[in-house]
């Protein structure tokens, strides 16, 4: 086999190989944002008299995902209590300023009063060239229930 058809053969191998190396450092640069943007917002309601409290985000989905999930999620304030059994976070690789964020149970308690919110519920924070950042959330197939009362609601988009 001369120089040349080696160069041919082994030149695309080698470039795949090097380029999924390169994603798979920027997969992980994402991981790392995602686990310091969760730790920074815990740091942040805080200051604020809140506290969150979460197990350390599990990263998945290489190479085509950045997702994290974490689980036992609590927020708690000084009269109420969100808690939610797991927080999924999604990035794009692309842009690593936009996060997603999905649960489908909410339990909420405080002053006496306990309310279960089940339902497919979604959150999507971003950047905005007029605004520091937006928000924009989802909810569907949701099911509100405080003590005998049930709500069913078919959509909401705050």
């Amino acid at each position: 086999m001369s120089r040349r058809s080696r160069m041919y053969l082994y030149g695309p191998v080698l470039f795949l190989g090097v380029m999924l190396f390169a994603w798979r450092i920027m997969w992980n640069v994402g991981v790392d944002e995602m686990r310091t943007t969760l730790r920074r917002s815990a740091d942040q309601l805080a200051e604020f008299g809140l506290m969150m409290t979460y197990v350390p985000l599990e990263a998945r989905g290489f190479p085509f995902a950045m997702r994290g999930i974490t689980r036992d999620v609590t927020f708690s304030g000084p009269r109420r209590r969100a808690t939610a059994e797991w927080l999924r976070v999604d990035v794009s690789l692309l842009h690593l300023d936009r996060v997603g964020l999905v649960t489908d149970r909410f339990e909420i308690s405080g002053d006496g009063e306990f309310w279960t919110i089940d339902g497919d519920m979604h959150a999507f924070i971003g950047r905005d060239a007029v605004r520091s950042w937006t928000t924009k959330g989802s909810a569907s197939d949701v099911v509100a229930q405080r003590g005998d009362s049930v709500w069913l609601i078919d959509a909401v988009n705050v």
